[in-house]
């Protein structure tokens, strides 16, 4: 009777213990261990929004630039025109032209009367000077001169007159006239005719005589 009881003992307490051991066993299965959580995944750039809005081009402040008129080829007027006195002006000395284009734009006529008078003494030398300058544009300035030069009164009106007309034959004497003649606007073509006129020539102005 007691080996009967002690077995049914040891079993009972070998059952509790298994089921002691299983249930011991489930509560540490059941808690399970954290799981790193994953990095998060960078989203593609497309999808990708600013944060803040973007300046917009027409919204940046832009820089005030100064921008100058080109010169102008007109000539100043009377009163910012200087009456300095000029020294004369040799026909054969290279940069004349240049040098008398120059006096008219910044000198008055009264000035300009002594180096004109000098340069109508040789007719021949004003041509080979304006050789390779000579453009309507310079003609046209030299011609608008030469008609302020007509209505001067510090000589005598048949004294301006020669020195006009011996100015203009010189002009007509350079190698390129025909082609600078034929470039002529012509208001610039009118503006010779009406000069030469007034100054006492005769026939067409552009003609070489």
């Amino acid at each position: 009777m007691k080996e009967a009881e002690t077995a049914r003992t040891s079993f009972a307490d070998l059952k509790k213990g298994r089921q002691a051991k299983k249930t011991f066993t489930q509560s540490t299965t059941s808690v399970s261990s954290p799981t790193p959580a994953s990095p998060p995944v960078p989203a593609p750039a497309s999808e990708i929004r600013p944060t803040s809005k973007p300046t917009s081009p027409s919204s940046l402040p832009i820089d005030k630039v100064s921008i100058s008129e080109p010169p102008s080829s007109k000539l100043a007027s009377r009163s910012e025109l200087s009456s300095d006195r000029l020294p004369l002006l040799d026909a054969t000395i290279p940069g004349s032209a240049l040098s008398l284009v120059s006096a008219i734009r910044t000198h008055s006529p009264e000035a300009t009367w002594p180096v004109l008078a000098e340069l109508s003494k040789q007719p021949a030398a004003v041509g080979k000077m304006l050789d390779n300058f000579l453009e309507p544009d310079q003609l046209a300035l030299i011609l608008a001169r030469l008609r302020e030069t007509i209505d001067l009164d510090t000589s005598s009106k048949e004294e301006r007159q020669t020195v006009v007309r011996s100015l203009i034959a010189g002009v007509r004497m350079t190698k390129r006239w025909g082609m600078t003649a034929m470039m002529m606007s012509r208001k610039e073509k009118e503006l010779g005719q009406e000069v030469w006129t007034s100054a006492g020539g005769t026939g067409d102005w552009t003609k070489r005589t």
